[in-house]
C-alpha cells in the first residue's frame, strides 16, 4: 500500500522531544566507546589520537599541513583546489573540496600542526565536526522519513536506528569519514527537497533549486553521490496511484526533465573536477590488487563477487557482518579478508541470489507496498557506484560505503515497526539501544589509536588480512619495536606474497643495525619493484600511477641504487646496471631507470656514458630529479652554462614544489653568470613563497626557505665585496638570521651560513651576538679559523682571559693546525694574528713576563734559533708598545736570519717611517705628521699612542681648512672606536659636522654617526 495515501495530510510532524531523542542517541553512540573501554592500552584514551585514513590526511596532505602551519583565508581556499589525497596517493584523483575544507578548518582551530607523537587536544576540533555532522545526518534521516511516511513514529524510529547503527563506527571514529558524512548530509537534504518538489518539480522552483544545489554539494563531498539521481528515480516509482512496477517506472519517467537538470548539475561538478584535477574520473587502477583484487578480474567474475559482497554488506548494515572472519566489524576488508571466488562458485551464487531475490520481491510486492518496494530499489541504487558492479573502485568493501545506503534500510525497517504503533516504536528504540550496545561490545574502542586499531584487526577482526598485519607492523616500526614489526611483515607476506609495500618495508627493516642484512634488502626491493611493474606488464607510463607511492618502482630504483652503488658491503654497480638493463629489455623504458643508470655510470667514473643516460632520461620525460641530476653532473664537470640550459629547459612544472626545487638548483648554477642573476632568482623565489602561502597552494619547507634566503645573502655579499658598508652588513645579518631560523638541521650549508653570519656580526662590532654563533660552530666544526674568530670576539667583549685561552689552543699544536689549511698564506695570517693578539692581551693585563715567555717558547719550538712568525709579531708588538729600539733589534734579527722575507722588509720599512714621523713631531706645530703617526700607530695596534697623536693633530688643526680638520676628527673618532669608547667617537664626528663642509662630506659624516649609533644601540 502507499502510506502517503493512507496518512492524513494533517498528521502531526515529529515533536521536539522526538528530535531530542535522536540527537541524544547519536551523541551517546559516538561517546560510548570514549567513556567505556574494556581495552588495556598504555596510550591515550580513545579519541585522543587520529587514526586510519584521517591520520594520513592530516599528517601528510600538503594543503592540510599548510593550514595547520599558517591558518589563513588563503590556505583554507587552498584546500578547495587540491585532490582529496593530495600527493599521498598517485592516480586516485578524488575531488572532495567540502570535506577537505572542513578538515582544514579543524586544523586551523587546533592551533598548531598535528603531531602523532603528541596529539594533545588538537584532535578535538576534528571530532567535534564529525559529531556535529553525525547528529545532523541523524536528524535529516528523521525529516526524510517523515516526508516519506507522514508518520512521526516511523520518523522517530528511522532517526534512532540510523543514529546507532554499528556499521557507522568507521565513519565517525576515523575523521576521514567527514567525506561520507558531508556527502550523506547533502544527499539527504537533496532527497528531502526533491520529495517536497512533488511530481511537477518545475512548479516548485525553490524546492527544486535546493535539491539541485544540495546535489552539487554532495558530489563535491564524495563521488558516490553521483548516483543520487538514480536513487531519486527509483524512489519516485512509489508515486504511481495504481498498477504494477511498469506503472511505477512510467510515473518516475514523468520527472525526466528535472532529472535532466540533475544531469546538468553533475556535468558542472565534473567540469569543476576537470578544472582542478585535469581529469574527470579517478584512476583506481593505481591501487594494488591487495586493496581491491576485483580490479584485475573480468566483468563476470567481478560482478558475481560484487553481488556476494553486496549481500554481505546488506546484512552488515544491521550488525551481522559475514564479510569479517569473526563476524565483527573491521577497519580492513582487503585480500585475503574477502577472497575473490570463481564467478559461479557456491557463495557467489548465494550472494547473487539473495540480491536478486530482494529485487524480485520488491517488484512482485510493488502493488501492495509501493514505498517499501521503492526503498529496496533505492537501497540497491545507492550502492551501485561503490559495489564494483559497473566498474572497479578503490576498495572491494568498506563499512563506510554503506553509510548513505543504510538510510533506505532503516526507513524500510521503520515502516514495518511504525505499523505496530507504540509497540513498534518501543521495539525500534530498543533496537537502537541494542545497536549502540553492539557498537561498544563489538570493540569500537579499538579506534582509540593506531596501535589498538591495527592490533585489533590483526588479532581479532581480520587475522587473515595481510594489510592488517602490515599496518600493525608499521606501528611497531614507528615505535622502533623492530622484532614485532618483522614478525607482522613476515605474516603479511606469507598471506599475500605479492605485497610490494610489505616487501619494501621489510627491506627497509633489514637496513637497520638490529636486522642488518643488506643482501636481503636488495632481494626484497627488487621483488617489490618487479611485482608492481609486472602488474602493468612493465609498461611505461602506465606504471606512473603507482610510482608516486613511497614504495613504488621509482622509490625502489632509488633504494637499490643507494645500496649497490654507495654501500661498500653490497657494492655491485655493474650488477646493478645489468638489472636496470633487464627492466628496459622487458619494456620498462622509463625516465627513472635511465636516471639511475646515469647515476650508476657517474659513480663508476664513466661520465660520457652517464651524460648519455641522463639525456635519455630527459628525452623520455623531463622530470625534476632527472634535470637536477644532469645539471649537477654538468656543474661538477665545469660546464655551468650547460647546466643552466638544462635547468631552464624545464618550463612546465607538475607542482609548485617541483618549480621551487628547480629554481633553487638553477640559482646555484647562476653563480657562474654573476651574483645579479642569483639575486634575481632568489627574489623570485621569495615572492613565490609569499604568493603560494597566501593562496594556500604550497608552503615552503624549512630547507627551501633557508636555501632561498642564503642564496640572497651570498649574492648580495659578492655584489658588495670587498668591504660591505655597515648598512649592508646589517641587511646581510637579518637575511642570514632569518635563513638559519627556518631550519634546525645542521648541514654544510648551514655551517657556511653561520660562518658568514658571524663575520657580518663581528664586522658591525656586535660581539655579544656573534659569540653564541661561533661557539655553536666550534661544536660542529673544530677549526683554527673558527677558534681565532671566537678569540677575537672575546677580545672585543673585553673577556681577555677567554680570548687568551682560545688563542693558546690554536698555537698549541702547530703541525695539526697547518694540516687543516690548504692555503699556506691563510694559515700564516691566522697564526700571526693569534700570536699578535696573545701579546696584546698580555700587555693589557700587564703580564709582560708571560708575553716574553711566550715569545721564547715560540722560538724554542722552531727548527732553527728563531721562529719567523714569532719575530714578526714581536717586532710589531714592541712597536705598538712604543719601544722602537726593541723593535729595530727584532728587525735586525729578521734581516740576518730570514733575508729577503717580504713581511720582514715591510716591518722594517714601517719602523723606519715611525722613527721618521716621531722625529718630525718633536716640538712641531704642524698637525700633518701627528695625523700620519696616529694612523700608523693605530695600524700596528698602539691604540693609546694613536689616540694621543690624533688628539694633538686635532688640537693643532683647529684654525686650518675645514675639510682637513674634519678628516682628523674622523681619525680621532676611529681611535676612540677602536678603544671601545663609542660615545667619544660620536662626539668627534658631531664636532666635524659643526664645520662648514661640502654636502658630500656632510653626508658621509652623517652616515658615520648613524653607523656608530646603531653599533652603540646593538
Amino acid at each position: 500500500m502507499n502510506p502517503s495515501a493512507q496518512a492524513p495530510a494533517t498528521a502531526n510532524e515529529p515533536q521536539a522531544w522526538q528530535r531530542i531523542v535522536v540527537v541524544l542517541l547519536a551523541v551517546v553512540f559516538f561517546l560510548t566507546p570514549y567513556l567505556i573501554s574494556e581495552r588495556e592500552s598504555e596510550k591515550d584514551p580513545v579519541g585522543a589520537e587520529l587514526v586510519g585514513d584521517g591520520l594520513a590526511l592530516v599528517t601528510h596532505h600538503e594543503a592540510l599541513i599548510n593550514v595547520q602551519r599558517n591558518p589563513s583565508l588563503g590556505t583554507l581556499i587552498g584546500t578547495l583546489k587540491t585532490p582529496w589525497w593530495g600527493e599521498i596517493t598517485g592516480g586516485q584523483a578524488l575531488y572532495r573540496p567540502i570535506p577537505s575544507l572542513l578538515l582544514g578548518l579543524a586544523g586551523a582551530a587546533g592551533g598548531a600542526q598535528y603531531s602523532e607523537a603528541e596529539p594533545g587536544d588538537k584532535t578535538f576540533p576534528y571530532h567535534v565536526i564529525v559529531l556535529a555532522l553525525n547528529v545532523l545526518c541523524s536528524l535529516l534521516v528523521l525529516e526524510l522519513a517523515w516526508l516519506v511516511f507522514r508518520n512521526a513514529k516511523a520518523a522517530l524510529v528511522s532517526g534512532a536506528l540510523f543514529a546507532t547503527l554499528p556499521i557507522h563506527g568507521e565513519v565517525i571514529y576515523d575523521v576521514a569519514g567527514v567525506a561520507e558524512l558531508t556527502a550523506t548530509a547533502f544527499s539527504l537534504a537533496a532527497w528531502a527537497a526533491w520529495i517536497r518538489a512533488g511530481d511537477k518539480p518545475f512548479a516548485k522552483p525553490a524546492q527544486l533549486g535546493v535539491a539541485l544545489l544540495c546535489l552539487l554539494l554532495a558530489t563535491l563531498s564524495k563521488e558516490s553521490a553521483f548516483g543520487l539521481p538514480l536513487v531519486f528515480f527509483l524512489f519516485d516509482m512509489r508515486g504511481a496511484k495504481e498498477g504494477g512496477i511498469g506503472a511505477g517506472f512510467r510515473h518516475a519517467f514523468t520527472k525526466i526533465p528535472a532529472l535532466v537538470a540533475c544531469g546538468v548539475v553533475l556535468a558542472v561538478s565534473l567540469a569543476m573536477r576537470k578544472a582542478v584535477l585535469g581529469q574527470l574520473f579517478p584512476q583506481f587502477i593505481g591501487q594494488h590488487r591487495l586493496d581491491n583484487p576485483l580490479i584485475f578480474e573480468g566483468f563476470m567474475t567481478r560482478a558475481m563477487n560484487a553481488l556476494r559482497v553486496l549481500a554481505g554488506g546488506t546484512a552488515a548494515v544491521f550488525g551481522i557482518n559475514p564479510l569479517s572472519s569473526n563476524w565483527n566489524f573491521s577497519p580492513d576488508y582487503s585480500a585475503n579478508q574477502i577472497q575473490v571466488l570463481g564467478a559461479f562458485s557456491f557463495w557467489n551464487l548465494i550472494g547473487a541470489g539473495a540480491v536478486l531475490l530482494a529485487i524480485v520481491l520488491a517488484v512482485v510486492l510493488y502493488r501492495r507496498c509501493r514505498t517499501r518496494s521503492a526503498l529496496v530499489l533505492a537501497f540497491f541504487g545507492a550502492t551501485l557506484l561503490t559495489s564494483n558492479l559497473l566498474t572497479p573502485v578503490g576498495t572491494i568493501y568498506a563499512d563506510r560505503l554503506m553509510f548513505f545506503p543504510s538510510v533506505a534500510a532503516v526507513m524500510l525497517l521503520a515502516g514495518f515497526l511504525a505499523r505496530m504503533n507504540a509497540v513498534g516504536v518501543a521495539i525500534g528504540l530498543v533496537l537502537a539501544l541494542g545497536g549502540g550496545y553492539w557498537n561498544w561490545w563489538n570493540g569500537q574502542d579499538h579506534w582509540r589509536n593506531q596501535t589498538d586499531l591495527w592490533g585489533y584487526a590483526a588479532k581479532e577482526s581480520a587475522p587473515e588480512s595481510a594489510k592488517a598485519h602490515y599496518n600493525n607492523a608499521i606501528d611497531a616500526y614507528k615505535d622502533q619495536v623492530y622484532q614485532l614489526a618483522r614478525r607482522d611483515l613476515d605474516k603479511a607476506i606469507s598471506i599475500f606474497p605479492l605485497y610490494p609495500q610489505a616487501l619494501a618495508r621489510l627491506g627497509d627493516l633489514h637496513t637497520l643495525s638490529q636486522e642488518y642484512d643488506l643482501h636481503r634488502s636488495i632481494d626484497l626491493f627488487e621483488a617489490a619493484c618487479e611485482v608492481q611493474l609486472g602488474d602493468y606488464d612493465y609498461d611505461y607510463p602506465s606504471e606512473t600511477i603507482v610510482s608516486l607511492d613511497s614504495f613504488g618502482p621509482r622509490a625502489m630504483l632509488y633504494r637499490l641504487t643507494r645500496l649497490r652503488v654507495y654501500e661498500e658491503e653490497v657494492y655491485d654497480p655493474h650488477g646493478h646496471l645489468e638489472w636496470l638493463d633487464s627492466l628496459i629489455a622487458k619494456g620498462y623504458d622509463s625516465a627513472y631507470v635511465h636516471h639511475r643508470r646515469g647515476e650508476t655510470l657517474r659513480a663508476l667514473g664513466e661520465l660520457e656514458q652517464a651524460e648519455l643516460a641522463f639525456a635519455r632520461s630527459l628525452d623520455i620525460e623531463p622530470t625534476k630529479d632527472g634535470i637536477q641530476a644532469y645539471g649537477q653532473l654538468l656543474l661538477d664537470s665545469g660546464r655551468p652554462k650547460d647546466a643552466l640550459d638544462r635547468y631552464n629547459s624545464l618550463t612546465q612544472f607538475n607542482s609548485p614544489a617541483e618549480e621551487v626545487a628547480i629554481l633553487l638548483d638553477r640559482a646555484e648554477a647562476e653563480f657562474s653568470v654573476g651574483p645579479e642573476a642569483v639575486l634575481a632568482t632568489a627574489d623570485k623565489l621569495w615572492k613565490m613563497r609569499a604568493d603560494l602561502a597566501k593562496s594556500g597552494e604550497y608552503a615552503f619547507s624549512g630547507t627551501e626557505e633557508f636555501r632561498t634566503l642564503y642564496l640572497r645573502a651570498q649574492a648580495k655579499f659578492q655584489m658588495w665585496s670587498p668591504v660591505p658598508t655597515f648598512e649592508q652588513y646589517a641587511e646581510l645579518t637579518k637575511i642570514l638570521q632569518n635563513a638559519l631560523g627556518a631550519i634546525r638541521v645542521r648541514s654544510p650549508e648551514t655551517i657556511e651560513a653561520s660562518a658568514l653570519l658571524q663575520h657580518c656580526l663581528t664586522s658591525q662590532g656586535r660581539y655579544e651576538e656573534a659569540r653564541p654563533v661561533l661557539e655553536a660552530l666550534l661544536v660542529t666544526r673544530e677549526a683554527p679559523s673558527m677558534r681565532f674568530e671566537l678569540g677575537k670576539v672575546y677580545y672585543g667583549l673585553g673577556r681577555l682571559q677567554d680570548a687568551l685561552d682560545q688563542f693558546t689552543q690554536i698555537d698549541a699544536n702547530l703541525v695539526l693546525a697547518a694540516e687543516m689549511f690548504e692555503d699556506e698564506e691563510e694559515f700564516t695570517n691566522i697564526l700571526m694574528g693569534t700570536r699578535s693578539l696573545v701579546l696584546q692581551i698580555y700587555s693589557r693585563l700587564d703580564r709582560l713576563d708571560e708575553a716574553f715567555a711566550a715569545i721564547d717558547e715560540w722560538h724554542a719550538a722552531a727548527p732553527g734559533p728563531y721562529d719567523l712568525t714569532a719575530l714578526l709579531v714581536q717586532g710589531a708588538w714592541e712597536a705598538s708598545r712604543g719601544d722602537l729600539g726593541a723593535a729595530f733589534e727584532v728587525a735586525q734579527a729578521l734581516r740576518e736570519h730570514f733575508p729577503g722575507n717580504l713581511r720582514s722588509s715591510q716591518l722594517e720599512e714601517s719602523l723606519l717611517m715611525l722613527r721618521s714621523l716621531e722625529q718630525r713631531t718633536a716640538n712641531s706645530t704642524d698637525p700633518a705628521p701627528y695625523e700620519e703617526l696616529a694612523a700608523r700607530r693605530r695600524n700596528i695596534g698602539d691604540l693609546e699612542g694613536a689616540l694621543e697623536m690624533a688628539e694633538r693633530a686635532v688640537a693643532l688643526s683647529g684654525g686650518g681648512p675645514a675639510r682637513e680638520h674634519a678628516r682628523r676628527l674622523s681619525l680621532l673618532a676611529a681611535c676612540h672606536e677602536a678603544l671601545g669608547d663609542l660615545p667619544a667617537a660620536i662626539d668627534a664626528i658631531q664636532s666635524a659636522l659643526e664645520l662648514e663642509l661640502e654636502s658630500e662630506d656632510e653626508k658621509a659624516m652623517n652616515g658615520e654617526i648613524d653607523r656608530l649609533q646603531k653599533r652603540l644601540a646593538g
